[in-house]
């Protein structure tokens, strides 16, 4: 199934295929997938949790750890791990950019932040 969708306001829409571990580029106009970075390898994916970065990149929120791929999907890094809360449970729910700059999700009963910039 598909944990998070992410729109550019255009052509793209950008998803998360947990069961492969996926990331992939929708295209509206040729009704298909043009891009995609397959089993990504970096635990499983936290649902709606996809956001354009504070670099533009898109980010995602993994129960192990926060990564930015390339628009392009021609490459991704891990952002930064982080120790998990949630019982490496995947349903979090969210990952925001806050506005003071900084990415922000929660992790059991913590709110996690990520600065930004600092």
């Amino acid at each position: 199934g598909i944990t998070s969708l992410l729109t550019d306001g255009g052509d793209r829409v950008y998803g998360m295929h947990a069961h492969r571990a996926t990331l992939f580029a929708y295209s509206l106009k040729e009704r298909k997938i043009v891009q995609s970075i397959p089993e990504m390898g970096l635990g499983d994916n936290c649902h709606n949790g996809l956001i354009f970065g504070p670099d533009d990149r898109i980010w995602g929120l993994t129960v192990k750890c926060l990564f930015a791929a390339k628009r392009d999907l021609s490459g991704f890094e891990v952002v930064a791990e982080y120790p998990d809360h949630a019982g490496l449970h995947g349903y979090r729910f969210g990952l925001c950019l806050g506005p003071d700059g900084h990415v922000y999700f929660p992790n059991g009963p913590h709110l996690m932040r990520i600065r930004c910039g600092a």
